[in-house]
């Protein structure tokens, strides 16, 4: 699995697809979900810096339950890696 590619730094349709798939799984509105849109929202204009400034800041969560069982594999590892656990 390659969670960057080395001309932007992220696989962002990958990273979009998951995220969009993130967002539908979740059925009511919970901070996992509302961080999870904007992060898609960072995604689908390829700018790594919001992106990871999204993710550090609702670092709960993304370590949440609901995101660990929730989440693909794919998208738990670019999560990890962005927060550097």
């Amino acid at each position: 699995m390659n969670v960057r590619s080395e001309e932007h730094g992220y696989d962002w349709d990958a990273i979009k697809a998951e995220l969009a798939s993130l967002i539908a799984s979740i059925k009511i509105e919970t901070p996992l979900k509302a961080a999870s849109i904007e992060a898609l929202d960072a995604a689908e204009k390829q700018d790594a810096h919001h992106f990871e400034a999204v993710v550090k800041r609702n670092k709960l969560a993304f370590v949440s339950d609901l995101f660990q069982n929730t989440a693909s594999q794919f998208l738990a590892q670019v999560i990890t890696k962005t927060l550097g656990i």
